[in-house]
């Protein structure tokens, strides 16, 4: 087969959708598509239908040549239309502070900020913060998942009638009461859902997606409080929580979320929690409950089934932040045993939920 007989699917191919585009430029413009003889995806003007086949052929010799997959055409191809696809992302992982005993005699939270380079002592890695990392005396001490039947009497329509659950997530901190007043309570609390994949999805589907209304409940005492507006917030989507720094020729800012998640999913099992609004509401406790309630037409999905009707315990974890591996040298290929050197995903310590 010679070059050309190669080459006529992708011109035949290309050339339909012109011609289909021609179609859509008739119906948009009428008077401009009269002018140039066009009707029914054809054209009588001699100079249109040339013009017409020329861009055709252009686009197939293209066309033919990215299926090819010659190196040397395709990235710098890809770097004039779409650099973004080819820009380096840096090996990321979840990084938790273990904050037992640090509080003794502070007042108020600590906040480590964004870019802050921490070590991995038993190996070389260097890792950057991703985003500002709050410090404070809390702790997750029951997660649960309920039918809506547990839930104490409330006021008509507070609770919808197809709730199919309530989620229960009950912070604490050891030896101190929760106060509105208190410096030592964040504005904000970002909370990593440390869970596998399916029951990661169904915490997020639970939290973020379905919830129509949430509760705050205090001390057990089954007062439950309905909130004015559903107190979480998705994290990730920000240009300031991006884990690569801005991207050349960046005309879609959904392409940065498609690269981040695709190389680090991770990322997007963070969530705000409002627990100002959750304080104000309930006001000075030792335990403090938020419940997002759970629609039944998402119930019947696989986020319910997940859930079932099951007690989560939580886990041993500090506050958590996204880093980023901080590279200061070329990396080697190999290591001097001549096995390839380990992710530093894969390295102890570096967990990644």
């Amino acid at each position: 087969m010679d070059d050309f007989e190669s080459l006529l699917p992708y011109f035949e191919r290309e050339l339909t959708q012109l011609r289909q585009e021609m179609l859509r430029f008739e119906r948009a413009n009428p008077a401009a598509a009269a002018r140039l003889s066009m009707s029914a995806g054809q054209t009588d003007d001699p100079h249109v239908e040339r013009m017409l086949q020329q861009a055709a052929w252009l686009n197939a010799n293209a066309a033919q040549r990215i299926d090819d997959r010659y190196s040397d055409f395709t990235v710098p191809f890809i770097e004039m239309v779409f650099p973004a696809y080819l820009q380096a992302v840096p090996s990321c992982s979840i990084a938790c502070v273990n904050v037992q005993g640090l509080f003794d005699g502070l007042t108020q939270t600590v906040t480590i900020p964004r870019g802050t380079e921490l070590e991995h002592r038993p190996s070389l890695c260097r890792f950057t913060t991703a985003w500002d990392l709050t410090l404070a005396p809390l702790a997750i001490t029951r997660a649960q998942f309920t039918p809506p039947t547990a839930a104490p009497t409330l006021s008509a329509g507070q609770l919808p009638d197809d709730t199919a659950g309530i989620l229960s997530i009950e912070f604490a901190s050891p030896g101190r009461d929760l106060t509105p007043e208190s410096e030592l309570v964040p504005r904000t609390l970002r909370v990593y859902l440390n869970a596998d994949r399916p029951l990661a999805a169904a915490l997020v589907d639970a939290i973020l997606l379905h919830p129509p209304t949430a509760f705050v409940e205090t001390d057990d005492s089954r007062r439950w409080q309905a909130l004015e507006r559903t107190p979480t917030c998705a994290v990730g989507f920000d240009r300031e929580q991006a884990l690569i720094g801005p991207l050349q020729c960046d005309p879609q800012p959904a392409m940065r979320l498609l690269i981040e998640y695709a190389a680090f999913p991770h990322k997007f099992r963070f969530i705000d929690i409002d627990f100002a609004a959750l304080l104000r509401t309930a006001g000075p406790c030792n335990r403090l409950t938020v419940q997002p309630a759970h629609l039944a037409s998402a119930r019947r999905g696989p986020c319910g089934e997940r859930f079932g009707s099951s007690t989560a315990s939580p886990t041993e974890r500090g506050p958590s932040t996204a880093v980023l591996h901080a590279h200061r040298q070329s990396i080697q290929g190999r290591c001097k045993t001549g096995r390839r050197q380990s992710r530093c995903d894969d390295l102890p310590g570096c967990s990644t939920g």
